[in-house]
Order: C-alpha cells, then sequence, then structure tokens
C-alpha cells in the first residue's frame, strides 16, 4: 500500500496550519472503510474541488493520509 499512486477528485475541507489539508472522501481503498483523505503538501483553497495526483503514506481510522504530487483545480466555489 505504501507509495501507492492514486489519483483523486475531491473537495477541500479544511487547512490545518502545518500544511496539511482534509478532502471529502467515502469510500473504500485495499478493504478498508476510508471517511476522509488528508494532503500533506500542496496548496489548496477550501470549498474547491481538485484533481490531485498523491502517493499513499497510511490509512488509520478511517484516514487515508497522501503526499501532494501534483494537482489541478477543476472547480471553484
Amino acid at each position: 500500500m505504501l507509495n501507492k499512486k492514486v489519483y483523486i477528485i475531491s473537495v477541500c475541507l479544511k487547512k490545518h496550519s502545518n500544511g496539511v489539508y482534509d478532502f471529502h472522501f467515502r469510500g473504500w481503498f485495499e478493504g478498508r472503510r476510508v471517511t476522509r483523505l488528508r494532503v500533506q503538501g500542496g496548496e489548496f483553497e477550501p470549498c474547491d474541488e481538485y484533481l490531485i495526483s498523491a502517493k499513499i503514506l497510511d490509512c488509520q481510522n478511517g484516514v487515508l493520509i497522501c503526499e501532494y504530487v501534483k494537482a489541478k483545480a477543476i472547480f471553484n466555489c
């Protein structure tokens, strides 16, 4: 699972002070229920929708933790 590259389309929900962003997600990843994405790095605005290329770092307590590779805004509020 580690360092697997994925593409995500999601809405940014929250910006943390340490450069980490929470994104909306409801689904499954490798048999684990995921309720939120946490992306480390990049520059995102809450309420905007993005196409994100990321590497999976971990999955803990329903949160899929990813490292930012590349992203593009596809819809702005």
